[in-house]
């Protein structure tokens, strides 16, 4: 032996040691099971929780390192070899490393004696199991768990990359999973992998995922054209393997491609990026391929950052929002009649964030039906107040469809009029008609109840949608009121003009009254009039304050008048 390594550096060599521990997941080690002393190679140290790459008292450190779950398998085994009941050695467990994460691993070893101490040591592997499914059986590609080290290697070599990520799904295999049988869709999936097998090149690597999709990497230069080259020769491969199998697989292919050039960009964020458009191509109508866009993954940056700022506003007692309140007027006689409650949200880190950017997030997370109860309970609250000074002030607040489909709202408004103490007859609750036509008894069944209880019921943001006003009576609905670009078209259009004066004719008909909002300047409301709305609501009217700005530039103001004439017709 010592001729064989005479001519071999022993630096060299103890760096070639060094980098095959760091190239391997397969570790030996050595366990004196007689005297409870372990050791094993010390690049495992740095994964998982050993005082160092040997140690005393082993049972007891190992285990805090051992799933609780496979402990007992663990010991067990450990006493047939220290008993002699065994001398071969082989187990599979799972160890928690050192950010608590699961890795299974295999042990395999035996048992030798030391006769001169008449000890029992047992040598042997461990092999991280988990980190070994690089091939999939069922398409013939390798799983996505190889691609972080294709990825490094191809870093290895230079530290930035140019290619394509593409991202295929078979659009709605769960469905054909569970109408006819895993057995169908794994032949689907073996169906697209021959074609793309048949369709690649040399210079284009598949992967299949672990959620059912295939991951195409090209690290060669190629481009987004070459991409959609791809994709469409993917798709033709389809159509010939439909008509060979007499149409009996019928199955279509969405597509998220992801092109870089010189990207010295983390695996992680192209893969966040290629997930984004891959959902892209499937908001988009499913069948395509979609190509990445920036500043649409960047909005969808800003969606999720949005959605966590808004979580966090909520979770701290809604601190950072607050409510606006815009007059609504008398058409006749432009008194303050009541006000619209409108959300506004000001965040520490994003500003002044507008309605039409926040609102839609909150429905899409349900974080609107917390929200919408602190709403309800906030604007009962001011009008009660307002009311103990001008009795017949009304409140309008509005009801997300979201609300109404997914939570109690009857008992959130009954629970905020108990705390609020406010009369249900000065609140106005809006829906916007748009959201609910489709035959659903529950909603006219929900606003008969607020009509019960004494609660006006609004329809807002009327003419963007269905508008039947036959539909809208089966609501039970008080007042209509017109959408601001429905106004505004009247306003320059005589047809229009036309067309909303039936409207209102038709409501009045049916003992409703008609709001219209969006009024911004006196030659607006000037051609309006004659159209004979009931009410008005807009910037020429007044625009949307905090609680105590419109108390004093509108509630206080039309207090005083109140009085001044009050005192006048006395005198």
């Amino acid at each position: 032996m010592k001729n064989e390594l005479s001519g071999i550096d022993p630096e060299q060599l103890k760096k070639s040691i060094v980098l095959l521990s760091e190239c391997t997941d397969t570790y030996l080690f050595t366990y004196n099971l007689s005297s409870d002393y372990f050791a094993i190679a010390s690049s495992m140290v740095g994964q998982f929780d050993f005082p160092s790459s040997s140690f005393a008292n082993a049972s007891i450190v190992l285990r805090n390192v051992i799933a609780s779950e496979d402990i007992g398998r663990f010991y067990k085994e450990g006493e047939k070899l220290l008993s002699g009941h065994s001398t071969e050695h082989f187990i599979e467990y799972r160890l928690i490393d050192k950010n608590k994460n699961i890795v299974w691993v295999s042990s395999r070893g035996r048992v030798v004696l030391d006769e001169t101490r008449n000890q029992r040591v047992l040598i042997g592997r461990v092999t991280l199991i988990g980190q070994h499914m690089v091939g999939d059986n069922l398409t013939g590609f390798i799983t996505d768990m190889q691609l972080a080290d294709d990825f490094r290697c191809a870093h290895l070599e230079t530290d930035k990359v140019s290619g394509y990520f593409m991202k295929l799904d078979v659009d709605n295999l769960g469905t054909v999973n569970e109408q006819y049988g895993m057995s169908v869709g794994d032949s689907v999936l073996k169906t697209l992998a021959d074609c793309c097998r048949r369709t690649i090149t040399a210079d284009t690597r598949v992967y299949r995922s672990r959620s059912d999709e295939l991951i195409l990497l090209n690290l060669a230069g190629d481009n987004a054209i070459d991409a959609q080259h791809l994709y469409a020769g993917i798709k033709r491969e389809i159509s010939i393997e439909e008509e060979r199998s007499g149409y009996e697989i019928m199955f279509t292919i969405s597509c998220g491609t992801l092109a870089f050039y010189e990207d010295s960009s983390t695996l992680e964020d192209l893969l966040h990026k290629l997930d984004f458009t891959l959902t892209e191509a499937k908001r988009l109508g499913k069948n395509n391929n979609a190509l990445f866009n920036a500043s649409s993954y960047n909005t969808h940056l800003r969606d999720l950052v949005m959605q966590e700022h808004l979580r966090f506003a909520v979770k701290n007692d809604f601190a950072e929002f607050e409510l606006n309140y815009q007059p609504v007027v008398d058409a006749k006689t432009k008194e303050l009649v009541g006000s619209e409650a409108l959300l506004r949200w000001n965040c520490d880190e994003l500003g002044a964030v507008v309605p039409d950017e926040f609102i839609p997030r909150l429905e899409q997370s349900g974080l609107i039906i917390p929200v919408g109860r602190w709403v309800l309970l906030t604007a009962f609250s001011q009008c009660a107040q307002w009311n103990k000074e001008m009795p017949d002030f009304r409140m309008s607040v509005n009801l997300s469809y979201i609300q109404i489909k997914r939570s109690d709202v009857l008992t959130d408004v009954q629970m905020a009029l108990q705390k609020s103490h406010v009369n249900p007859k000065n609140i106005t609750l809006e829906i916007t008609e748009s959201g609910y036509v489709g035959g659903d008894d529950s909603l006219p069944q929900l606003t008969a109840q607020f009509s019960s209880m004494g609660i006006h019921v609004d329809i807002d943001d009327f003419g963007t949608g269905y508008s039947n006003l036959r539909y809208l009576q089966y609501l039970h609905a008080d007042t209509l009121k017109l959408d601001y670009t429905f106004t505004n078209k009247a306003v320059h259009n005589e047809y229009d003009r036309n067309v909303i004066k039936h409207i209102i004719a038709m409501a009045h008909s049916i003992n409703m009254t008609v709001c219209m909002e969006g009024v911004e300047y006196a030659n607006e409301e000037s051609i309006l009039s004659p159209l004979c709305p009931d009410k008005y609501q807009g910037f020429y009217f007044g625009r949307p304050a905090k609680a105590f700005d419109f108390y004093d530039r509108y509630l206080h103001s039309f207090l005083s008048t109140q009085q001044s004439q009050t005192i006048d017709s006395n005198n």
